[in-house]
C-alpha cells in the first residue's frame, strides 16, 4: 500500500487527470491541501479540537497531574 502513496504535487500526476473529474476543482480536501502548501499553516477548519496543544493537556484531567 505505501507503494502506491505519490506526494501531492499539483503539477504532476494523478492531480493533471483528477483536474478533469467533475467536482475535484471545488473539492474542499483539495482547496484545504492547496492553502497548507501555499501558506505552511493547516487550514483552521481543518484541525481537530486539540491541534497544537502537548500531550499532557490532551490528557483526561487528574492524570497530568500525577506523572
Amino acid at each position: 500500500m505505501l507503494r502506491e502513496l505519490r506526494v501531492f504535487d499539483p503539477t504532476k500526476e494523478p492531480y493533471l487527470t483528477f483536474m478533469s473529474r467533475p467536482g475535484f476543482l471545488d473539492d474542499r480536501g483539495r482547496i484545504m491541501v492547496l492553502e497548507y502548501l501555499r501558506t505552511g499553516e493547516v487550514p483552521k477548519r481543518c484541525r481537530w479540537p486539540r491541534f497544537g496543544k502537548g500531550v499532557r493537556s490532551a490528557e483526561p484531567k487528574g492524570e497530568a497531574e500525577q506523572k
